[in-house]
């Protein structure tokens, strides 16, 4: 017969086994597609055909010369194994274990990569400038 230590435990690991189960990435926006990219042709594409073939922008910048921005951009982020342990023993029935084991730092929660396209449009709504940009972190 397992004492109250013992149940403790073996609710300690199934948590922290059940949450390294589940979802260990996320996906926030989108990032379009190399050949869609492809499609755009500067000084000659324009705002509505860039629209119907990307969607729409996540964030859109009106300059005060009537040029417009528009920035399209994606994370992907992978959470770590050190994470998940920090989350599962956050809920510990054990007083402050959890808290004191996420005080720990030993290493970042997570890590990915965000892609950023960034158009630049005239006044007259057509592609001035295009650039991509990608960042590890």
């Amino acid at each position: 017969m397992l004492n109250q230590q013992g149940v403790i435990n073996i609710l300690i690991i199934a948590m922290m086994l059940g949450l390294s189960a589940c979802a260990n990435s996320t996906r926030t926006g989108v990032y379009p597609e190399t050949h869609k990219l492809k499609q755009i042709h500067l000084h000659k594409s324009t705002k509505q055909e860039v629209e119907k073939l990307l969607g729409k922008p996540k964030k859109v910048i009106v300059d005060s010369d009537d040029t417009e921005h528009w920035i399209y951009k994606t994370t992907d982020a992978h959470y770590t194994d050190t994470y998940a342990a920090k989350k599962a023993l956050s809920f510990a029935p054990v007083p402050f274990l959890g808290t004191a084991l996420g005080a720990v730092d030993t290493g970042p929660s997570k890590t990915g990569v965000t892609h950023t396209l960034s158009l630049l449009f005239s006044k007259e709504g057509i592609v001035k400038d295009m650039q991509r940009e990608t960042e590890h972190f």
